[in-house]
């Protein structure tokens, strides 16, 4: 993947994950901020790629083993889950 297609993935993660923010959230007046859901959606992407790579590729990169990219995709998952359930762990 070049720099302009990562560019381009990224800002279609962004935009996607606009959408669906808008879409779970269309009465609140919070100000959308961040990137979060750009650089989720790249780690889903990091992730399909490594699990299944294309087939023009030999090897899973990023990662060596897919166990490797699912033990990170769980931890990452988990850890959102847990900060977005309970956000007083990260606040205080």
């Amino acid at each position: 993947m070049g720099a302009s297609q990562f560019v381009v993935l990224y800002l279609i993660c962004g935009v996607a994950a606009c959408f669906f923010w808008e879409f779970l959230n269309s009465q609140s007046q919070a100000i959308l901020v961040g990137a979060s859901g750009a650089v989720s959606g790249m780690v889903g992407a990091a992730a399909r790629v490594s699990i299944w790579p294309p087939r023009h590729s030999p090897s899973a990169l990023p990662f060596w083993r897919r166990s490797t990219v699912i033990t990170f995709v769980v931890i990452w998952l988990l850890m959102n889950v847990v900060f977005g359930i309970f956000p007083y762990l990260i606040t205080g």
